[in-house]
């Protein structure tokens, strides 16, 4: 496949989205049968809450430091999930905000958070701007939506794929910015701050959409880019891996901080088209040329994967040990703050 065959996503003449990479093979019945076997026949006992506490501890942010970024740093945390705090150059940008306690249409059923988010939405800064990756639950809550709309009201400004918007609007997010693959836009500087321009970049990645039984593939999905003259970030959102991160890379690289999936990968029949495993995201990472990457999209929810809950994290650090690079790849605690250059 060559890079310009990547420049656009395909759209079929039913109004549907389709990943124009060759690798993509959406899980058929068949494959779906047998994970629903492998799922229900795994006997992997179900760790105890001081077990979570010891290996994934929550860290309480120091709220300080959230509302005094220092200046001309990068500074993100973790919130859990794909969430992450990024604050650069004056602007605050939030991606994928998920609060609820479920990631379900259902409050009483799905999948049930095993990690509390380190802050409340009231505890948060100003923020500017928020991407949405795609409308599954586990990245699109309705809830958070809500929240945050209440808290920050027409402040912020939502970036979202093409298709996506309608949904927004109709709850309430009345600046949507509605993007396709390589398009980009700038939230408008409404604290006053004259602050570097910040460009928001929607980018390739090989998942799909779905919100109801009716609207498969109805909206886009995407990764997504902020840039400022001086710092420039990547978020993964969901993804298998597929040709698009080294033309990202080539286009947009090199990248400052990217927050990269690495969980939900297993078994690998049932999720190599949609979730990269950490080998392929510290392959990511050096095709997006960053110099510091960190893992998200695991240790918060049960997301009906088979891998151990752990074991994202120790893949990464194996793979890290082993390349002995310059430019790392880690993992993060909840809630820490951390800054780079």
């Amino acid at each position: 496949m060559e890079d310009d065959d990547l420049m656009v996503p395909i759209r079929y003449n039913d109004g549907s989205f389709e990943n124009p990479f060759p690798r993509f093979d959406f899980p058929g019945g068949g494959k779906m049968c047998r994970y629903f076997r492998d799922r229900f026949s795994s006997n992997a006992p179900t760790p105890t809450r001081d077990e979570y506490d010891r290996n994934l501890p929550v860290i309480k942010p120091q709220l300080s430091k959230l509302q005094n970024p220092p200046e001309g740093k990068l500074q993100y945390m973790w919130i859990g999930h794909a969430t992450v705090l990024y604050q650069f150059d004056g602007w605050n940008v939030l991606s994928d905000p998920i609060w609820g306690e479920r990631c379900s249409p259902i409050s009483f059923i799905g999948p049930k958070r095993y990690r509390p988010p380190p802050l409340t939405i009231d505890e948060l800064p100003d923020i500017d701007a928020v991407v949405i990756s795609h409308n599954h639950y586990d990245h699109l809550c309705i809830s958070s939506v809500t929240a945050l709309n209440s808290r920050f009201g027409d402040q912020l400004q939502w970036f979202v794929p093409e298709g996506l918007g309608s949904w927004m609007s109709a709850r309430g997010c009345r600046r949507v910015t509605e993007l396709s693959w390589w398009e980009s836009a700038s939230p408008d500087d409404l604290r006053g701050m004259k602050r570097d321009k910040l460009d928001i970049v929607c980018t390739p990645a090989q998942h799909w959409s779905l919100r109801s039984g009716f609207d498969r593939n109805k909206s886009l999905w995407s990764s997504w880019i902020f840039k400022t003259e001086k710092h420039s970030v990547w978020f993964s959102g969901d993804t298998g891996y597929c040709p698009a991160f080294k033309v990202i890379g080539k286009k947009y690289g090199p990248f400052d901080l990217s927050a990269i999936a690495i969980g939900a990968y297993c078994p690998r029949y049932m999720m190599a088209a949609q979730h990269i495993n950490p080998e392929e995201a510290f392959q990511i990472h050096k095709d997006l040329q960053s110099k510091l990457s960190i893992g998200i999209h695991w240790g918060t929810f049960p997301m009906g994967s088979l891998e151990p809950y752990m074991e994202p994290k120790e893949i990464i650090e194996r793979l890290q040990q082993e390349d002995g690079g310059q430019f790392p790849f880690i993992t993060v605690s909840h809630g820490a703050i951390h800054t780079q250059d």
